[in-house]
């Protein structure tokens, strides 16, 4: 594992350190603009697909993404998250109560792009497996489905001008 560690290049360390901060601020209440809300769903679903792209570069890779990431948003969707959301149309700002629930699928989508790596650099036999292959690219595609539902749950507070609580 030190050995790992070692040779894990430093830029990954600070984008670790980078995804931590940000992963603590989703933790407390805040309000975000209308880019903010679209950022980091796109950006987590971008890291995910180019994940799955540079580690297989299949269209069966894609497919499964593309697949468990309409999975993953009807799951997330079916438990409505986020709660108690609010948009704010004099600032033009969502007010969003803090959840760990961003910070986790950050660290989700980050480990598992980093294991991944690993496995891949060191050659381990298990990634020429097209089994390896669809559950890599299905954690990813789940978890990009779930962060692109919330953002997506977060913008009807704008269209409908109401909290977004459960019913």
């Amino acid at each position: 594992m030190i050995d790992i560690i070692k040779h894990t290049p430093l830029w990954v360390f600070a984008l670790f350190a980078g995804l931590i901060v940000l992963g603590v601020k989703q933790t407390r209440a805040r309000e975000v603009t209308l880019r903010s809300v679209c950022v980091l769903p796109v950006a987590m679903a971008g890291l995910s697909v180019f994940g799955v792209y540079s580690a297989f570069s299949g269209v069966i890779a894609l497919a499964v993404w593309f697949v468990c990431l309409v999975l993953g948003w009807g799951v997330a969707r079916q438990f409505g998250l986020p709660k108690g959301v609010r948009y704010i149309s004099e600032q033009h700002v969502f007010h969003i109560p803090g959840s760990k629930v961003p910070f986790i699928l950050i660290m989700a989508i980050f480990f598992t792009k980093y294991c991944v790596g690993v496995m891949l650099a060191i050659q381990l036999a298990v990634t020429q497996s097209i089994e390896f292959m669809v559950i890599v690219s299905a954690i990813y595609g789940i978890l990009s489905g779930i962060f692109l539902a919330r953002g997506l749950q977060i913008l009807q507070a704008r269209n409908n001008q109401i909290d977004l609580q459960p019913a």
